[in-house]
């Protein structure tokens, strides 16, 4: 199953993180992979999420897995089913206590009959832009 996995330390407590990660609505100001989010975030709740990737973007109805207050967010996309047979990817944010305040863990595994063709060519270009977002998260945590 081809992943992204990330991680970054951000000088700001778990529950500082989880504030700005989870503040939906204010997407459009700081983060430049998730433009936007959409829903609520509780466990079986929909969510649209603009994805940004390079100069494309895209909007894609997610099913919210679970939602773990300052330890963990975890969403599947598409909602469809039948999509999912074809092309599906579980993303996650995990935010673990460090030295520095707070580790963030940040994801993405992909499955579906056309996951091992598709996104294998795409992963430096997604890998980019996780870590763009998880700078942009860092700056946002830790100054304001």
């Amino acid at each position: 199953m081809p992943s992204v996995y990330t991680t970054i330390d951000i000088a700001a407590s778990t529950e500082r993180v989880w504030a700005v990660l989870t503040c939906l609505d204010e997407y459009g100001r700081w983060n430049p992979f998730l433009r936007s989010a959409r829903g609520w975030l509780e466990p079986g709740a929909p969510l649209d999420v603009c994805i940004a990737v390079g100069s494309r973007s895209a909007t894609v109805g997610v099913r919210v897995l679970r939602v773990d207050p300052s330890v963990e967010l975890r969403w599947r996309g598409p909602r469809s089913s039948l999509l999912r047979r074809v092309l599906a990817g579980e993303h996650y944010f995990l935010l673990e206590k460090s030295a520095i305040g707070c580790r963030l863990v940040h994801g993405e595994t992909f499955t579906g009959a056309a996951a091992g063709v598709l996104i294998p060519p795409l992963l430096p270009q997604l890998r980019r832009a996780y870590i763009a977002m998880n700078d942009a998260l860092k700056r946002t945590a830790e100054t304001s």
